[in-house]
């Protein structure tokens, strides 16, 4: 999967599935440091359009504004 600008989306392979410990996670430290900046920010962005949707801005409450005319003036 390639993590560019375009954030092309790769396909989960759902057949395999590895349990660990959090506290075992030097080969993933490594893997992360390989990566730049950039390439972080990607992968970041990527797991924000997985979890919240891939639109560029998601639903929000709408502001309202309501213009009340004083009396008396």
């Amino acid at each position: 999967m390639k993590m560019d600008s375009g954030l092309s989306i790769g396909v989960m392979d759902k057949t395999v599935l590895s349990i660990g410990s959090l506290f075992d996670d030097e080969g993933d430290k490594v893997y992360w440091r390989s990566l730049s900046p950039v390439e972080r920010l990607g992968c970041l962005e990527l797991n924000r359009r997985i979890v919240y949707g891939y639109g560029d801005s998601s639903p929000r409450f709408q502001r309202l504004l309501e213009i009340a005319q004083r009396e008396g003036c």
